[in-house]
C-alpha cells in the first residue's frame, strides 16, 4: 500500500473524476475537509462556513506528501464546486446521522461554463 493510500484508508471515498480520487475527511468534524489524490500526490480543500453560511474554499498542501499537479488541482476544485451541495449533505450524513455515503465515478468532464450558471 502506498503512503497516500495508507493515509486515506479511513476516509470516505466520494468521487473518482477523470483519474482523480476525492475523499471526505473523517478525522475531524470541522472544518469540512476534502482530499484529492492522484497516485502518490495529495492535496486538501478546506470548505469554510461562518454562522452556517458558506464562505469559500481554501486549497492546502498536506505535509509529507507531494502536492497535486496544477491540472489535478483544477479538476479537484471543479468537482467540489459542481458538487458542493451534495458534499455538504454527505458531511451531514456522516457526522450527524452516522450514515454511509455513496461513491460516484464521473466519466465526463464537467462543463465549467455551466457550473456557475446552474449551481
Amino acid at each position: 500500500m502506498s503512503p497516500v493510500a495508507g493515509y486515506l484508508s479511513n476516509e470516505k471515498h466520494l468521487f473518482e473524476y477523470l483519474g482523480l480520487e476525492i475523499y471526505l475527511s473523517t478525522r475531524d468534524q470541522q472544518p469540512l475537509v476534502i482530499y484529492g489524490r492522484s497516485e502518490d500526490q495529495l492535496s486538501t480543500v478546506v470548505i469554510h462556513f461562518e454562522d452556517g453560511v458558506y464562505k469559500g474554499i481554501e486549497l492546502q498542501h498536506v505535509p509529507d506528501f507531494q502536492e497535486l499537479s496544477p491540472k489535478d488541482k483544477e479538476k479537484l476544485l471543479e468537482i467540489i464546486d459542481y458538487n458542493l451541495p451534495d458534499i455538504i449533505k454527505f458531511w451531514i450524513d456522516v457526522f450527524v446521522y452516522n450514515k454511509k455515503v455513496p461513491f460516484e465515478k464521473v466519466l465526463k468532464p464537467i462543463q465549467t461554463t455551466q457550473t456557475s450558471q446552474t449551481r
